[in-house]
C-alpha cells in the first residue's frame, strides 16, 4: 500500500519528471490528437475547422518540444528569461 500511495503521490506531483523526460512524453501525445484530427468523421464545418486547427498546433508544438529536447541535449538548460526557440532557430 505505501509503495502504490508514493507511485500515485510521484505521478500526480511529476516531481520526477525532467524537462526532456516532460516533452518525450508529450510528442506522442499530441500526435494522438493530431492521428485523432485527421481520421475523425467530421461533418459539422466548425468542428472540421476547429480539427484543422488542433492539427497544425499539436504539429508545431511536436516541432518545437523536438528543437528544444536536441537544444537542451547539446547545450544544456537555457538562461532564465530565454525566449522561445522559433521555427528558424
Amino acid at each position: 500500500m505505501i509503495a502504490f500511495g508514493l507511485g500515485v503521490t510521484l505521478v500526480r506531483s511529476q516531481a520526477t519528471v525532467e524537462d526532456v523526460a516532460w516533452m518525450k512524453a508529450m510528442i506522442p501525445h499530441h500526435s494522438i490528437a493530431v492521428l485523432t484530427s485527421e481520421r475523425a468523421d467530421i461533418s459539422d464545418p466548425r468542428v472540421r475547422a476547429l480539427a484543422d486547427a488542433i492539427i497544425e498546433a499539436q504539429r508545431s508544438e511536436i516541432e518545437e518540444m523536438k528543437r528544444y529536447i536536441a537544444d537542451i541535449e547539446a547545450n544544456g538548460d537555457a538562461p532564465a528569461g530565454a525566449p522561445r526557440m522559433t521555427q528558424g532557430d
